[in-house]
């Protein structure tokens, strides 16, 4: 995480949930790629997000003391839910790299331990 908070950074309105946010974070990093501008999220806006901030969201800023009021600052805040990657297309490459690969799934389905295959037969 970057230290210092840039006055004209560049701030993704996060709502939704972890896919919306998603989205909203790889818009806002590709306009800060395409800027040449630092991208921040405020503490205030994590929210659920916490859950994902050791994991998917680790290589964000995200910033405790961060302005509530940003609009008297340089900041850009983008407010949207952006769910396409032509919000992003041009930096895909860069957006992929900000997160992190995926652990391996560590849990079975119950049914990988069956010797022969099964019929699942729904009756109404």
């Amino acid at each position: 995480m970057s230290k210092v908070i840039s006055p004209t950074c560049i701030v993704p309105s996060i709502a939704g949930r972890l896919g919306n946010n998603m989205f909203m974070i790889a818009h806002a990093y590709a306009r800060a790629l395409e800027q040449n501008r630092q991208m921040v999220v405020p503490r205030y806006q994590v929210g659920h997000m916490a859950d994902f901030l050791d994991n998917i969201f680790r290589k964000l800023d995200v910033y405790i003391d961060m302005p509530d009021d940003l609009q008297h600052t340089g900041a850009t805040i983008y407010g949207g839910y952006f769910q396409s990657e032509r919000y992003f297309k041009n930096h895909s490459e860069a957006v992929k790299q900000a997160h992190p690969e995926s652990p391996p799934r560590t849990h079975r389905s119950p049914f990988q331990s069956l010797d022969s295959p099964i019929s699942i037969l729904a009756i109404s």
